[in-house]
């Protein structure tokens, strides 16, 4: 007796957690995105994070907008880096989770490959064919079976979502809502050509196909890969339509949208530091700056440069046979920490008015490490009899040190801001006078970094900018001087 009486307690309890469970999932998409996770990736563990909470709550609200028929406000375009499960959020959770309330509304998704896109819609349908899904809404609505595909399918409460991609038509299809979750492949960012077609895609076949203009919403996801991606694309042509949320990998040389997402980040500025550790960072920046500046800190760098554009570079296989002159330019940091500057070492050489970079050397040094870092270069390149170091951070000490050691150590004392400088000796590149190594493997890295050089962004690291500019204004200097005494000789 006492034993069916716990039983029937247990049988009660368990209806009761049902329940709940139901109740709760209904109400909040980021506790069934949570639930959900387990469903589709049994073998992974969640790890969670704030901007799941956030993302969430924002793509909640405007399902119940929607619902509600009330006209929207903005359209969003969601900036984030890769594998931070931004895909689950948007593009698997969201439609099922919205179909557990509102069975009816329907969505277009669209990717930059149809396997993608299609790969998303079928983990969404996976989802809502679950064990765990049916046995809390099994009676919400059935899959009809004459549309029940892996990119295209249908409830029996006209609910439909259907993938497609950038090569794919989406004629006779309308939406209450449209994902288009990466839509440019970062192979393409190469291509203008590519970068266009995406864009066209998304203006001449997405963008038209809400059902209702003033109710339904377009939502892009992305990293940035490109100035003129989709996210540069919608912000400069539909101004003041869409909300930017951008949410890049760490705070140091980032812009986050909205302002008051910064206060989530961590003490180290790190966004996500269960997963996005600084270590796995730091390997990340490996695979080059400018996949660093925007799939990660969303910074893609402008096509054309601030003050040093793309197009000024020349490049060199072979170095001129004899130089006129070659010097070393160092600037320095105060500390080996890698959330300070980098010390950059450089060998540069003359030729008449050409100047050509020959090494590049970007490194968290401290003291006796920049020292060793001197020195070494100096054994290597003898020639370099001038080592121009700035009279600063660790330079100071440096010179101290080194001068009694190696000819040439000369300080260097700007008095302008770095801005200037560069504005100084920039027609030096500007007049193709500048050459680098094709084939070096830092090249990559260097001229992002010279491109992505604002005065106006004091984020960014420009210890490479520092470095070139201290060399190219010695020979800015230098060539002044010859010039005056080949005038001087004439006479």
């Amino acid at each position: 007796m006492i034993n069916d009486e716990v039983r029937k307690l247990e049988k009660y309890e368990a209806r009761l957690a049902h329940k709940v469970i139901k109740l709760e999932c209904e109400q909040s998409l980021y506790i069934f995105f949570k639930l959900a996770w387990k469903v589709l990736e049994p073998s992974t563990p969640f790890l969670d994070n704030w901007h799941f909470k956030y993302l969430c709550n924002i793509l909640q609200k405007e399902a119940e907008r929607i619902a509600a028929k009330k006209p929207k406000t903005k359209d969003l375009i969601i900036n984030i880096p890769p594998r931070s499960g931004k895909s689950y959020v948007c593009s698997v959770m969201f439609p099922a989770w919205c179909w557990v309330n509102w069975p009816h509304m329907r969505f277009i998704t669209s990717s930059y490959a149809n396997s993608l896109s299609i790969d998303l819609c079928k983990k969404t349908r996976d989802l809502i064919e679950s064990e765990w899904y049916q046995s809390y809404w099994h009676n919400k609505f059935k899959m009809t079976s004459d549309q029940n595909t892996k990119s295209n399918y249908e409830n029996d409460k006209r609910g439909k979502r259907f993938a497609t991609s950038v090569s794919g038509a989406v004629t006779g299809f309308g939406a209450d809502i449209i994902l288009s979750d990466d839509i440019l492949n970062p192979k393409d960012i190469v291509s203008p050509e590519q970068v266009k077609k995406a864009n066209d895609y998304y203006d001449r076949t997405l963008y038209s196909r809400l059902d209702d203009q003033e109710v339904g919403l377009r939502v892009g996801i992305m990293q940035r890969l490109h100035e003129d991606d989709l996210t540069g694309h919608v912000l400069k042509k539909y101004v003041g339509q869409y909300e930017h949320i951008c949410i890049p990998g760490e705070l140091e040389g980032a812009d986050v949208q909205p302002k008051e997402l910064i206060k989530h980040y961590d003490k180290d500025g790190l966004f996500f530091p269960k997963r996005f550790t600084r270590n796995y960072l730091d390997n990340l920046k490996k695979a080059g700056r400018r996949f660093y500046l925007g799939q990660i800190l969303q910074r893609p760098s402008e096509k054309e440069g601030n003050i040093f554009k793309h197009s000024y570079w020349k490049y060199y296989e072979i170095l001129p046979e004899k130089l006129d002159e070659v010097i070393q330019s160092w600037d320095c940091a105060f500390k080996d920490d890698p959330s300070s500057s980098y010390v950059v070492g450089q060998v540069w050489g003359r030729k008449g008015s050409n100047l050509y970079l020959i090494q590049n050397r970007r490194e968290h040094l401290g003291f006796e490490a920049t020292k060793n870092a001197i020195l070494s270069m100096s054994n290597q390149y003898p020639q370099a009899r001038k080592k121009i170091i700035e009279d600063k951070a660790n330079g100071t000490a440096i010179i101290e040190v080194l001068k009694s050691r190696l000819f040439g150590i000369t300080p260097v004392s700007p008095t302008e801001s770095k801005g200037a400088r560069a504005n100084a000796v920039s027609y030096m590149a500007e007049c193709g006078n500048v050459y680098l190594p094709k084939n070096a493997a830092w090249l990559e890295d260097y001229e992002t970094e010279m491109e992505a050089f604002s005065p106006s962004n004091s984020k960014l690291h420009d210890d490479q900018v520092d470095a070139s500019t201290q060399a190219w204004y010695y020979f800015h200097k230098k060539m002044n001087t010859l010039e005056k005494y080949r005038k001087f000789v004439e006479k």
